[in-house]
This record gives C-alpha cells, structure tokens and sequence, in this order.
C-alpha cells in the first residue's frame, strides 16, 4: 500500500485566498527557559488545505463538527483534468466522461494542475473550476464531498459553486497538492478535520491510500 500526504505545509509562508488572514507562528515556551517545545498559532478555518462546511456560507448550516465522518474518510474517484487551460471552466460535456467512474457516497478528487502554480500569482489568480451545471450534476450523483487542488471552486464573488455544493451537505476540500503521485483512477481518501465547535471549516490532513 502506498500513503501520499495531498497536504500544504501550514507555515507564515502558506498562500492564503486574496484578503484572509495568513498565519502566524510563535514560540510559546522553549526547552531552555521551560523546560517543553510548545509553539503558539494564530490561523483562520480556511488555512492551506482546508474543509469548507456548509455553515461557510449559511447561517444554519451544518457546522465541520457535526458533519459525518463518512464524508472525511471513503472511497475516492480521482478526476484528472491537469491539463486544462489555466483559467478554464470545466464543463459537462467535459466531465461526463467520468460518469461511469463516479459512484454514491464517493468523494472526488479534482486535479486541476493549477497546484503546480503554487506560490505564484496565478494560483490565486487562474485556477479552473466547475459550471453550475457540473455542481448540479454532482448533486443528483449523491457525492460524498468534493476535493480540489484549486484554492477556490468559485471564480466570482456570487458563490455559487460553493452555494450549490453546501446547501446539499456536500462538504468542499481545497488546496489539494501532489496530485501528480496519484495513479489509480479509484483510491481511498482521508481528509480529518479539527472538531472545532460551530466551525464553518478547518485545516486538514489530507492523503490517499493507494495500492
């Protein structure tokens, strides 16, 4: 079996969406003055890889500690788009061709290859992502929840994509990397989030188990 870590280091160098608050990173004690290593972070929900629940983007919506774990640990369909066009929008027609691949209750893993722009602008700037159409389609397929290595599902600021996913419990895994060491089309994911109370969202360990 072969375990591949899917995660970004979170450090005060972790690329953050446009605005949000990046990391901070102290030394709270240390060995020589008391005796222990403990280091103090300063970080929002929504820090490197990172679980969007739905309660992101609805006021009573299901919070990242009290959604199901079956949505964190399952089976996987891996998705391979990595040679899309910076900037591009993945559409139906696109995807369907996967549609035999794609089972109940399976979690999705979307390679966009915009990871390999990580730490540059394009990142945040030319990721692809998915059509209305898609979201919908991926509704009516019963999905567990849906993974992606772009730092957004959204390109605009109306949110749809993230809207149309949450509002049918499908929680949104984003900033996925080493997506290049992924070889099977069919794979198991693990993607565990802090259980923080009423969280919109946490940080992850995101990795598959291939084999």
């Amino acid at each position: 079996m072969e375990y591949i870590d899917l995660s970004y280091e979170i450090n005060e160098k972790t690329q953050m969406y446009p605005g949000l608050f990046k990391p901070k990173i102290c030394k709270d004690k240390v060995i020589e003055n008391d005796g222990v290593n403990i280091k103090r972070l300063s970080i929002i929900t929504h820090t490197g890889t990172h679980i969007d629940a739905p309660r992101h983007f609805y006021k009573n919506g299901m919070t990242i500690d009290k959604l199901p774990l079956n949505k964190f640990v399952g089976e996987a369909a891996y998705l391979d788009f990595s040679n899309t066009e910076l900037g591009s929008v993945i559409s139906i027609k696109e995807i369907i061709k996967f549609n035999d691949l794609i089972q109940s209750n399976d979690i999705i893993i979307l390679n966009t290859g915009i990871y390999k722009k990580y730490s540059t602008d394009e990142f945040n700037t030319e990721y692809p992502t998915i059509t209305i159409e898609v979201a919908n389609w991926l509704v009516k397929k019963n999905i567990a929840t849906f993974a992606t290595d772009a730092t957004s599902v959204d390109i605009d600021g109306e949110n749809i994509i993230h809207k149309i996913l949450l509002a049918s419990n499908i929680p949104i895994i984003e900033n996925l990397t080493n997506l290049n060491k992924i070889t099977r089309e069919r794979v198991k994911f693990i993607a565990l989030p802090l259980k923080i109370d009423e969280g919109d969202g946490s940080p992850c360990r995101a990795i598959i188990i291939q084999g």
